[in-house]
């Protein structure tokens, strides 16, 4: 009798668990948590992510929107400098120059 519990005790290692009683072994459910575990703290990352990339493309949109108007108040301010220095040319050069009151024209 003293062989069979013998066997019976090492089924029980071998297993994790006693079949006799039907249940899971402890290690069984703890890899079973564990993996629910993970999967949820991937599926809080992945929705992490997400926001994440929304924001960033959200902001290079903006970004690409201030600058596009940036290089548009540019080009205005270097058309009206060019007419200035042309202005300032023409005087250093003595000719007749129009009134520094008046506003260059824009097109």
């Amino acid at each position: 009798m003293s062989n069979e519990l013998d066997l019976t005790a090492k089924l029980n290692t071998v297993l994790g668990f006693d079949p006799a009683k039907g249940g899971n072994s402890s290690a069984d459910v703890f890899k079973e948590a564990l993996r629910e575990v993970q999967e949820e703290r991937a599926a809080a990352n992945k929705a992490k992510a997400i926001e994440l990339i929304k924001k960033a493309i959200e902001c290079r949109k903006k970004f690409d929107e201030v600058e596009k108007q940036f290089n548009s108040q540019k080009k205005k301010f270097n058309k009206e400098l060019g007419s200035l220095l042309k202005n300032i040319e023409a005087m250093a050069k003595g000719s007749e120059t129009p009134e520094a009151d008046e506003e260059p024209t824009e097109n």
